[in-house]
């Protein structure tokens, strides 16, 4: 079987760093470790970085510094740049001005994302009523709406509906067969738009008369409320009893009915208006139209989601370089390229790209996704060059790469999309993933440039309709993913490996250094993960016993072989694993704070508002488990290694580095 690395195997030691996914707890123990790599001289030897949501804020700051012409120690300790974090723990909503101006910027995007749908649906409703009108299948009775002939309307429905499932099971290769199928079942569905006007209008009228509107106004907000709330909650892991397993789903599932009952009672009352010849039902139409058309061409789907806002919060946090004014240069001014330079490591932000189940490996509906100074892409779809790349889908900066590293809330978030909150994330506008271009469509996809104003004009409306729309935010909705379409989505790395690890496996690395970031009582849930795709993906097998499932040593060494380690010459490949167990040899203060009755080390992937004593805990705890860390691995002296593993990071010559950007 053949396996798909991305690099052969290297001569001598290649070192690999995983920062896990973990939020601002993730991040600060990052930061430790980053800074305990450099004063113990790994850093210099090592040549990958991966990293995962909150790992990858750190990780893109720190590397990002570390390439530029003068770095002056930057994110060192006691440096200006840690200093400026301290002052921006609190990121998302610094201050009651800042906390309106987010309010102010979701608002915004909830109504450019409901407004295309809204507007679709008095489109439809009025089309629908004028042909109903036209057909005479639609009229008004005293106890709803109705329509004539129901018996033989009814048996004819139901023959199309049967034609369209006969046509649809033997067209599937057959692209006729298929929009025949199509077409039946669109008239079928036109069909029973009456009885369906005749059911919404007898529930709403049960609703009227059973609930005051009042009462109904208080359970809509209820509704709405605690499904945010509990859909927030629960994107991690499904915790607790079944009885509030249960409360929950039952929430979003009366949540989705709600939305289902609106969008229904909405184009009801358009049909009816329009099939009674109202000019103002066509005014309307007309002017639902236009918003529509409008809304396709200039709403994008990114840009009214809350990945902006997001990228934009964590770019005025985790800044590059800093004064002592407060002034810094933030990632939002960096692209991926701009990290490739000669002594510095190669940083690989992992995320997941979302696919339907058939499409994806394991049947979880994702696939990894990773984004280098030299590459981008996936094993499921392929790769393209990162410069490249980065023209074609309009220059993403740093600061949105690791913003769609940690979108961790998003209506398909791969294994951990539930369906029934998937509608109303989307429907809430809580969507933080990234709509980016399909890799297989930009092959033999190249613009051409500069040659007429008209060209270039063309050239503006293929990007537009190419760019993601309302359609984009209905396949949120519906899940409705697929490496076959011209976008992909993509979301928080830890959908797939929350490790970070399998990334530097799949580069051939020999030693990884990986702090897990995990809050379960074992610190093991990614690394279990991790073990299993790495064994599907890669063939990688570790030499681990149950003995790791009790031991709360917070560094263990684990030996682990490639599929082609055949010889008992090749030399061992060894995982370095940091946890964060507690333990009596850690600094006084550290051990005080983990055993006493605060939630250190293992706060919340949800607590995005660390206090300053809180995240220099974190700070101390990695720079101490790195340390640990690098005397269990006993690494040969970098004067010892052989000649053939070149200068430190695989230094790269300037030729690689201008084919690469």
């Amino acid at each position: 079987m053949t396996f798909p690395y991305l690099d052969e195997g290297p001569e001598g030691d290649r070192i690999g760093l995983a920062l896990s996914g973990g939020g601002v707890r993730a991040a600060c123990l990052g930061l430790g470790a980053l800074q305990a790599a450099e004063e113990e001289g790994i850093l210099r030897e090592t040549r990958f970085v991966s990293a995962v949501s909150g790992g990858s804020y750190i990780a893109a700051a720190f590397l990002a510094s570390r390439a530029g012409a003068d770095d002056r120690g930057a994110w060192s300790r006691g440096s200006p740049e840690e200093e400026h974090l301290r002052r921006n723990l609190r990121y998302l909503a610094d201050g009651l001005g800042d906390l309106l101006s987010g309010l102010a910027t979701y608002l915004r995007g909830l109504a450019l994302n409901l407004l295309p749908p809204v507007a679709a649906i008095v489109v439809a409703a009025t089309v629908a009523g004028l042909l109903l009108d036209t057909l005479g299948l639609l009229r008004a009775t005293a106890d709803g709406v109705a329509g004539p002939y129901g018996t033989q309307r009814r048996a004819a429905v139901a023959l199309l509906l049967v034609a369209a499932f006969a046509l649809g099971a033997a067209g599937r290769r057959r692209r006729p067969l298929r929009w025949a199928a199509r077409a039946c079942a669109l008239a079928g569905a036109v069909g029973l738009v009456p009885d369906l006007l005749a059911v919404t209008t007898w529930v709403e009228t049960g609703l009227a008369t059973w609930v005051t509107t009042a009462a109904q106004l208080a359970v809509a907000v209820v509704l709405v409320l605690s499904t945010l709330a509990l859909v927030v909650r629960t994107q991690w892991a499904v915790v607790g009893t079944w009885a509030r397993r249960g409360v929950r789903t039952a929430v979003r599932t009366l949540f989705t009915a709600s939305c289902v009952l609106a969008a229904l009672s909405l184009f009801g009352l358009v049909t009816v208006w329009a099939a009674g010849g109202a000019g103002t039902a066509l005014l309307a139409g007309a002017v639902a139209g236009v918003v529509l058309v409008a809304c396709m061409a200039f709403v994008d789907a990114n840009a009214s989601s809350l990945h902006g806002m997001y990228a934009d919060r964590l770019a005025r946090a985790y800044v590059t370089r800093s004064d002592r004014d407060g002034a810094g240069h933030r990632l939002d001014t960096y692209r991926m390229t701009d990290l490739l330079a000669p002594g510095v490591p190669q940083l690989v932000i992992c995320a997941a790209v979302n696919l339907c189940e058939r499409e994806s490996a394991f049947g979880e509906g994702c696939a990894s996704f990773s984004f280098s100074p030299t590459q981008v892409g996936s094993p499921a779809l392929g790769y393209e060059p990162t410069g490249p790349f980065l023209e074609r889908v309009g220059q993403l900066t740093l600061a949105e790469l690791i913003a769609a590293s940690g979108a961790a809330v998003a209506p398909n978030m791969g294994r951990f999309t539930q369906k029934t909150s998937r509608l109303a994330l989307a429907m809430l506008n809580l969507r933080l993933g990234l709509w980016i271009p399909n890799v297989f469509q930009i092959r033999g996809d190249r613009e051409e440039r500069g040659r007429s104003r008209a060209a270039g004009r063309i050239a503006w409306l293929r990007r537009r309709l190419g760019a993601p729309g309302p359609l984009a935010v209905v396949r949120e909705a519906l899940g409705r993913m697929s490496m076959r379409h011209r976008l992909l989505f993509i979301s928080d790395g830890g959908h797939w490996d929350n490790s970070g690890i399998v990334e530097l496996l799949r580069r051939r690395c020999t030693v990884v250094f990986a702090l897990d970031a995990s809050i379960d009582s074992a610190r093991l849930s990614n690394t279990l993960r991790m073990m299993s795709l790495a064994r599907q993906e890669l063939g990688v097998e570790f030499d681990a016993d149950a003995e790791l499932l009790t031991s709360e040593e917070p560094v263990k060494r684990i030996r682990y072989r490639f599929p082609d380690d055949c010889s008992r010459r090749t030399p061992p490949r060894w995982l370095v694993l940091m946890r964060t167990f507690i333990v009596d040899e850690m600094p006084t203060d550290i051990v005080a704070l983990g055993r006493g009755a605060g939630p250190f080390p293992r706060h919340s992937t949800l607590n995005q508002f660390f206090s300053v004593r809180e995240s220099d805990a974190y700070i101390a705890l990695g720079r101490w488990l790195l340390r640990r860390a690098v005397r269990v691995a006993d690494l040969r002296p970098a004067a010892g290694r052989p000649a053939e593993v070149g200068p430190p990071n695989g230094g790269y010559s300037s030729a690689r580095i201008a084919a690469w950007s």
